[in-house]
């Protein structure tokens, strides 16, 4: 692989994750705003993203290729991004199962 090549998939890495994360973030505004279906919406559009950097990281990964700091950032930003996948998910679930969490001031 040419390192032309490479620097551009690595950055393709980059803005894929950060594109991801901004799906991630509008599903929990979503979230909050108790609109299931367009949470649901980003989360589906970010999950698309996220496998696609996994796709273009794993073709890095396979060719023998010398390490730069531009891969390890892109890697970073890929890992970070799963760690906040996780977080969203279990966000969901929560903001479903207490609606107090929604500022909603109800006694349980």
């Amino acid at each position: 692989m040419k390192k032309e090549e490479m620097t551009n998939d690595t950055i393709s890495v980059i803005q894929l994750t950060t594109q991801t994360q901004q799906f991630y973030h509008q599903a929990f505004m979503y979230i909050k705003q108790d609109n299931y279906h367009q949470a649901q919406y980003c989360l589906d559009n970010g999950n698309k993203l996220l496998l696609k950097a996994h796709q273009i990281h794993a073709k890095l990964l396979d060719q023998e290729c010398e390490l730069d700091l531009l891969l390890v950032h892109a890697e970073d930003m890929l890992m970070s991004l799963q760690l906040y996948k996780s977080m969203m998910k279990e966000f969901i679930d929560l903001y479903k199962s207490f609606p107090t969490l929604r500022g909603n001031k109800q006694s349980l």
